[in-house]
């Protein structure tokens, strides 16, 4: 089966089962624990606390993943002023080469997004330093 099958079977599966903000167990198509992507805007939609973003004509928004076990990816936004530091890991340009801005990733709103919701014309997958890697599970302990 070839990347495209598994796309298509994805996307049946999540059209017949109704899409939820439940999570999904690791696998292949997984984004990895403490890595940063574009995921595409559309993606993002179906959760329950999404709103539209500011900017017209946005393809993607980045996305960093939160979980060893399962598909988790946190929201990331560029407003960084009043972000609770307990549940908001903020990573600069210098901590994951693919911002290009410092990201305030929101730990508290996930979404169960994987390898075929990232927007590839856009950027590839980086991971987050180290530092900022314990930081992370340290955060997620706590929320």
């Amino acid at each position: 089966m070839n990347q495209l099958d598994l796309l298509l079977k994805n996307s049946l599966a999540a059209l017949t089962a109704g899409y939820n903000d439940s999570t999904a167990e690791i696998s292949a198509e997984s984004v990895t624990f403490a890595s940063v992507a574009f995921f595409r805007e559309s993606s993002w939609k179906p959760c329950s606390w999404y709103r539209n973003a500011r900017e017209h004509g946005r393809a993607s928004h980045p996305g960093l993943s939160v979980s060893k076990t399962r598909n988790q990816i946190a929201f990331g936004s560029s407003s960084l002023e009043g972000r609770d530091p307990d549940t908001t890991l903020f990573v600069s340009p210098k901590d994951c080469s693919i911002l290009g801005r410092k990201t305030a990733f929101l730990l508290q709103y996930s979404a169960p997004l994987n390898i075929y919701d990232v927007d590839f014309s856009r950027t590839a997958i980086a991971d987050i330093s180290p530092w900022l890697k314990n930081e992370l599970e340290r955060k997620l302990a706590g929320v």
